[in-house]
């Protein structure tokens, strides 16, 4: 790089030199071929000191070995006097733009656990199948009927993956709907536009988390004053639960009656208690339902905690559903289809349906019962 001057000037002389030569040799036989050798000198000159490409690796080197490299060292003699050279080393770039896909829930599933003693709630979503991303995110969203939408859980995303959520702390009783929603920004120098950052799923059907008992009262009377004196009203009472050691609803049956002031009973003493509680029957009164028509309400309590222990149970009123149906969503999710089959199954095949799950007798294998009181 530093001999381009001292080329230049060569050229130039040998230019000089030669049309002197051509002055002096005017008219002589010999000047147009000396005069051409001395243009193929020029030329050949000229090509030796040609610059040829350089890998840009090999030029920076170059570039650098001429810069001072250490305590002491000067510039190249030849920096003071030549014009500096500035040289664009130029990079190919390529710019990928990065894709962040909408994630699916693929299925909510509620199921009594065994070790926990409860019901549980199990999501499954798919994350998109995104590319150059990072710092990506996926939360499970949940509301309860009637409710706003709240996180419930959040995972790490793995692009194309299905990932699961257990939930183990929902209100039993409650009906649910879940959705997913995904976020993640660019890997690359392309960004993410605004509406890309976070997307969300479609909503599942609402899912019951069960109860896992229910006290009902199938039929009542209300006390009877007639010509021959009190007579005590009474309530037949169903308990409706799940007994964890058998995998399966089961159903205890009493009836119990109110105390009678004409032999002196009072309800908190003599009134019998319900199942193996400590709750007693404390009356029946007829009273307007919710719906308008006359019903009879029962009330139970519990003597010792005669507030908070305070239950009313509308005679004849039907018992919520004690099982829960798994939604899976209809586009589906890969490689789902069998798995959510045999859930399904298990889920329904023991349970029944409302009342008629256990609607039977418990039979003489039952004295291990979570509930054994006299009934």
């Amino acid at each position: 790089m530093q001999n381009i001057d001292k080329i230049a000037y060569v050229v130039v002389g040998l230019i000089v030199i030669g049309l002197c030569a051509l002055a002096f040799m005017a008219g002589e036989g010999g000047a147009t071929a000396e005069v051409n050798e001395l243009l193929k000198d020029i030329e050949g000159v000229a090509a030796s000191q040609e610059v040829k490409p350089q890998r840009a690796d090999d030029l920076r080197a170059e570039l650098e070995a001429q810069l001072p490299s250490a305590e002491g060292a000067g510039f190249a003699e030849w920096s003071f006097y030549r014009k500096p050279t500035r040289v664009e080393l130029k990079e190919e770039v390529i710019r990928i733009a990065a894709t962040h896909k909408s994630p699916r829930i693929c299925r909510v599933e509620s199921m009594r656990d065994n070790d926990l003693k409860r019901s549980i709630v199990k999501v499954g979503g798919l994350t998109g199948d995104s590319e150059h991303i990072k710092n990506g995110m996926i939360y499970l969203e949940g509301m309860a009927e009637g409710g706003d939408w709240e996180v419930m859980g959040e995972q790490v995303a793995v692009p194309g993956e299905e990932h699961e959520f257990v939930l183990d702390n929902l209100t039993l009783g409650t009906q649910y709907k879940f959705r997913i929603r995904s976020t993640a920004e660019s890997a690359t120098s392309v960004a993410l536009s605004p509406s890309a950052k976070e997307l969300t799923s479609e909503e599942s059907d609402l899912v019951l988390v069960p109860l896992d008992e229910y006290l009902r009262c199938s039929s009542a009377q209300a006390a009877d004053f007639g010509n021959a004196g009190f007579r005590p009203g009474n309530a037949n009472l169903v308990w409706l639960y799940w007994d964890y050691s058998k995998g399966r609803i089961q159903r205890k049956q009493q009836t119990v009656y109110e105390a009678n002031p004409d032999k002196g009973q009072n309800w908190k003493t003599d009134g019998k208690t319900v199942f193996d509680t400590k709750l007693r029957l404390e009356g029946i009164k007829k009273k307007k339902q919710p719906d308008g028509k006359q019903g009879l309400l029962v009330t139970l309590r519990d003597p010792d905690n005669f507030r908070a222990s305070k239950r009313e149970l509308w005679a004849g009123a039907k018992a919520p559903p004690m099982e829960s149906t798994p939604w899976e969503n209809p586009a589906g999710c890969a490689d789902e289809e069998e798995d959510m089959g045999d859930g399904m199954d298990e889920g329904t095949g023991d349970m029944g349906a409302g009342d008629g799950a256990g609607d039977s007798e418990p039979t003489d294998d039952d004295d291990d019962d979570l509930f054994g009181g006299d009934g």
